[in-house]
């Protein structure tokens, strides 16, 4: 029996008492703020009472979900769970996956397209499972009783898919748990035959560390990924259903956010490790189809660079680790077995996570092919409805990269096909794309995700140079904001870049001359902005008090720390070519003689001033590139910048 614990004034809610954060609310009071700031940022009732009644109406809310969930044998309850040895003498399975306060990452504008966007992508992809005609003799032998009671099982699976249950992975209960749980795996008495898990921590160094990587990844670089949901990933983890594969990409990409010793050599590991079970499955040997958790490994570390110490001794795992073979494999997940076949069928919330990996395959392969102008693998079979996505505003941050990846897509296919490399580009498709991305900026992207600065009404040109920041708020979308306002930029230098590649189609000289000023134009002014975005994304990603924060660009290296690099170099080169109207302005101007000879003339000095300019610029963006501190390839790329900057300073 427990010892009684004497009754204190605590200065904690409920809610922050229960998760072991520090809790405002005191302070707040005094203000005259009736809500915590955790409780206002999920929008929960705050309570402040004993702790008796919090945990009863706790253990209450947790025998209504056990109820609810006890008829079902699908992926969303964990299987197995009565097996397990008691966890500790108050915390049990059920407590680890339900809780009456669910996480506000987990909410649902943030975690699924919109329906119409779903189905667009489950038609681009063509995801489906096989009606009763085209299921295998084996599932046809089964018995006329048994296919019923399948049909109804799929019936209440479908009910939950619906309600897409999400719960608080991140509670005090989860926490009180986590350790003892993992001591079990370690000395084999939940799982006696697994042996991978206890591979895992020895990588990672310990089992506190192995803990960390795994929530490191949900905590920061999952944030704009959100394509392995956290909740349904501690499902399948409890229930012994995730791949070795999955588990040792999270943690890859979760350790280098943490404290650990080593965790260069133990992220090269790790990666490795994955490489070492993606290769051992079935479908990698026979070419069948991949389960859908190795999928999402493979989309994880797709672009992980290994070291020359570390690198596999085989290349054949670039077969299947490269971005084009990740496209096939999602093509190729559009055949999916009945049920019953299925190797995804037993992962939870399946369906769901199969339209978050099209939404990531798909976004990540409209702006490859865009950067590297290349052709989509990935066809529009009904060109149509792409264009009718662009006329509605986007419900959420996942809506609005798919909406904006259509607009990279229709980029890439009017500026980067053939016709265009062999006679130039026409420029009226420069103008109806312009026109597109304005469309996306004012009418496509939902208000809390817009940009600080809006194009109409930003203020002049010589005061937003001068701004310190760019004001982003709303803990939940900054990051999120972040990533949409790259994008964009990257689709105007994107334009810049086909135009002073391919040129432009003969015409009208007036209409070319006025479309190669305006390109110019608007390239410049993102430029200024990327800036501005540079500036913003240094600052650290608000966070839980019991987590140290990291600069929004290290969470998102990617695109944020990417986009930044990229726009350094543009500006560096195009601080060295010449400014056209302004320099046979500068002459002009300086056309007559001056009374005492000057050391330099007129033009070296505008030279001389708008080069020290460009590099002030480019060295803002350099900044923004060496905040992102978690990733060991930064280092290199902040040497090659710095070269391009002093080659910019010394010409």
């Amino acid at each position: 029996m427990r010892s009684k614990i004497p009754r204190i004034n605590r200065k904690s809610c409920n809610l922050c008492r229960r998760q072991k954060r520090k809790c405002d609310l005191q302070s707040r009071l005094e203000n005259g703020v009736e809500r915590c700031s955790r409780c206002a940022e999920r929008d929960h009732e705050c309570h402040f009472g004993s702790s008796d009644d919090t945990y009863g109406n706790e253990r209450k809310s947790l025998q209504r979900c056990s109820s609810k969930s006890e008829p079902l044998e699908e992926p969303g309850v964990v299987e197995g769970c009565d097996s397990l040895p008691s966890l500790s003498p108050e915390v049990t399975a059920a407590t680890i996956l339900f809780d009456e306060s669910p996480s506000s990452k987990f909410s649902g504008s943030f975690l699924e397209p919109c329906s119409e966007h779903s189905l667009f992508l489950q038609r681009v992809f063509g995801n489906h499972r096989p009606q009763n005609s085209h299921t295998t003799p084996l599932a046809e032998s089964s018995s006329d009783s048994s296919s019923s009671e399948s049909q109804n099982t799929e019936k209440a699976t479908t009910a939950v898919a619906h309600e897409f249950i999400r719960h608080d992975t991140r509670s005090g209960a989860f926490r009180s748990a986590r350790s003892h749980f993992f001591q079990l795996l370690l000395d084999e008495i939940a799982h006696p035959g697994a042996t991978f898990p206890s591979h895992l921590v020895d990588l990672c160094g310990d089992t506190s560390a192995y803990v960390e990587s795994l929530h490191a990844y949900f905590d920061f670089p999952g944030l704009y990924r959100p394509f392995v949901p956290e909740h349904a990933f501690w499902l399948d983890f409890y229930a012994d259903r995730c791949s070795p594969a999955l588990l040792s990409a999270i943690a890859c990409c979760g350790i280098s956010y943490t404290k650990a010793a080593d965790k260069w050599k133990k992220q090269q590991r790790l990666a490795i490790a994955c490489m070492k079970h993606l290769m051992k499955t079935e479908a990698v040997q026979t070419g069948s189809i991949v389960r859908l958790d190795d999928l999402e490994a493979i989309a994880l570390l797709i672009d992980f660079k290994f070291d020359r110490a570390h690198k596999p001794p085989t290349t054949i795992w670039k077969r299947f680790m490269s971005h084009d073979a990740l496209v096939l494999m999602s093509l190729q997940s559009r055949n999916r077995a009945p049920r019953k076949l299925d190797p995804s069928a037993a992962l939870a919330h399946v369906d769901e996570r199969f339209t978050l990996l099209y939404w990531d395959v798909f976004g990540r392969d409209a702006f490859r092919c865009l950067n590297q102008k290349s052709t989509s693998l990935i066809l529009d079979h009904n060109p149509g409805s792409t264009e009718d996505f662009l006329r509605h505003e986007a419900g959420s941050y996942l809506d609005a990269i798919l909406s904006l990846s259509i607009v990279a897509r229709q980029i890439a296919k009017k500026l980067c096909n053939t016709t265009v490399k062999a006679t130039g580009i026409a420029y009226g498709d420069i103008r109806s794309l312009y026109e597109l991305l304005r469309h996306w900026r004012k009418n496509i992207l939902p208000p809390k995700l817009q940009q600080p600065i809006d194009r109409q009404s930003e203020v002049a040109e010589k005061a937003r140079v001068a701004m310190t920041s760019t004001p982003i708020a709303a803990r939940e979308a900054r990051l999120q904001r972040a990533v949409l306002w790259a994008l964009e930029i990257k689709c105007y230098l994107q334009i810049e870049e086909c135009v002073a590649w391919y040129g432009l189609r003969e015409g009208v000289l007036v209409h070319t001359d006025a479309i190669a000023l305006c390109t110019e134009h608007k390239s410049l002014k993102v430029a200024l902005e990327a800036v501005d975005l540079a500036r913003a994304i240094k600052e650290n990603h608000p966070c839980d008090a019991d987590l140290d924060g990291k600069p929004l660009v290290d969470l998102a290296p990617s695109i944020l720390r990417d986009s930044c690099a990229e726009v350094c170099l543009w500006i560096c080169s195009r601080g060295k070519r010449p400014s056209g109207l302004l320099e046979d302005q500068t002459r002009v101007n300086h056309s007559r003689p001056l009374g005492e000879q000057c050391l330099q003339t007129p033009e070296q000095i505008h030279t001389r001033g708008r080069r020290a300019d460009y590099a002030k610029i480019a060295k803002s963006l350099r900044d923004a590139v060496a905040a992102a501190l978690s990733h060991r390839d930064t280092e290199q790329m902040v040497i090659r910048l710095d070269d391009q900057i002093a080659s910019l300073e010394a010409d």
